[in-house]
């Protein structure tokens, strides 16, 4: 196994973690590369704001299923 992560297998793993808990040496190989990547970061940031706007859309869908929201 090589010491560090590519930009490639850290953008694999923060997706990975988005479905499923990451095991704990992928956990501390994804901390180290985003310590020392200045891109991946900003990868993780938009994966999560995405993941957050898509919770909020699904509830907001939900909401209008049921018909509490009005319709214009």
């Amino acid at each position: 196994m090589k010491p560090h992560l590519t930009c490639r297998e850290a953008t694999r793993l923060v997706l990975a973690g988005e479905d499923r808990k990451l095991l704990l040496l992928e956990r501390m190989r994804l901390r180290v590369h985003l310590l020392i990547c200045k891109a991946c970061p900003n990868f993780q940031r938009q994966v999560g704001f995405m993941h957050s706007a898509m919770g909020q859309w699904r509830r907001y869908a939900d909401d209008d299923d049921e018909g509490t929201v009005p319709r214009s």
